[in-house]
């Protein structure tokens, strides 16, 4: 028998291959898809649902990691829930840190019902009222300054000195003085040991006239002064300007033990067209016990 061509056994171009070659053929190309989309999957690492691109036969979806349920919230939503409640329990353990350091600075007990604290009347005083009574300054006294000018020639020839015994020589016409503004200079005062002390005061310029010349208005003048006792007691004491005699200041009876500081807290500036004469000159300074 004569042996026939296999061309005659092979489909033309325009046969068909039957149904089961065409379902074969396709169910071999959607595993090759469904492989190579796998191991590109794989290679991306993700966690969520991968969808494939579809064609004109329709396509799947393929499912790396953890397959979840469609009631079930996405990675994503519970990422998001889990970072709420971290910063939710994160403010409240701040909350709780601050409210307990708060609490123990301040002292109270937090398991302490509120309470609120009243002082007896009778531990509530007034301060000591200011001695009204006559006066005389305390003769037995002496000044020490921590600036002291240099003695400068007078009007009418020699030297004139400025040391701070002028302060409490009981004259007028001379003066103890600091070159500049003098703010924060002090002027310690010594008194016998014991004595009672009701008031303060000082001249705060230099009050001397010199053949009818008025210097107080030509150099500064002290506007106020700190005071401190030995005690640990203090006060200010503001001054007039343009007032070149005593200016005091009455205080309860206080027995010291110790020097009286005074001292310059601001001046005014030289006078007018006067700029030779940038300096304080303080002519008196007096400490005043009961007469």
């Amino acid at each position: 028998m004569k042996d026939l061509p296999d061309d005659w056994f092979r489909p033309g171009s325009h046969e068909q291959p039957d149904e089961d070659e065409q379902h074969a053929s396709s169910e071999q190309g959607e595993r090759n898809r469904y492989r190579r989309f796998s191991r590109r999957a794989k290679d991306l690492e993700t966690h969520g649902r991968v969808h494939l691109d579809r064609d004109e036969q329709g396509g799947r979806s393929v499912v790396v990691g953890h397959r979840m349920d469609q009631a079930s919230p996405s990675s994503a939503t519970r990422a998001f829930h889990r970072g709420w409640m971290l910063w939710v329990l994160l403010a409240l353990a701040v909350g709780i840190l601050v409210g307990t350091v708060v609490v123990r600075s301040s002292g109270i007990d937090s398991g302490a019902p509120d309470s609120v604290v009243s002082v007896p009347a009778d531990n509530v005083t007034d301060a000591p009222a200011p001695y009204t009574g006559q006066s005389r300054p305390v003769t037995s006294i002496t000044a020490s300054a921590t600036c002291t000018a240099d003695p400068r020639g007078g009007i009418k020839g020699g030297l004139v000195t400025y040391q701070p015994a002028n302060l409490v020589d009981g004259s007028s016409q001379t003066a103890w003085r600091c070159d500049g503004s003098a703010n924060g200079q002090k002027i310690t005062l010594k008194v016998p040991d014991g004595t009672a002390v009701v008031g303060v005061g000082l001249i705060n310029g230099y009050a001397k006239k010199t053949d009818g010349v008025d210097l107080y208005p030509q150099y500064r003048r002290v506007l106020k002064v700190r005071w401190d006792l030995p005690d640990g007691e203090w006060f200010i004491q503001d001054l007039t300007d343009d007032s070149p005699t005593f200016q005091t200041v009455m205080i309860a009876p206080t027995r010291v033990h110790g020097g009286i500081v005074m001292t310059i807290i601001d001046s005014t500036l030289p006078g007018e067209d006067m700029a030779s004469r940038d300096a304080v000159l303080l002519s008196q300074v007096a400490v005043l016990t009961a007469k």
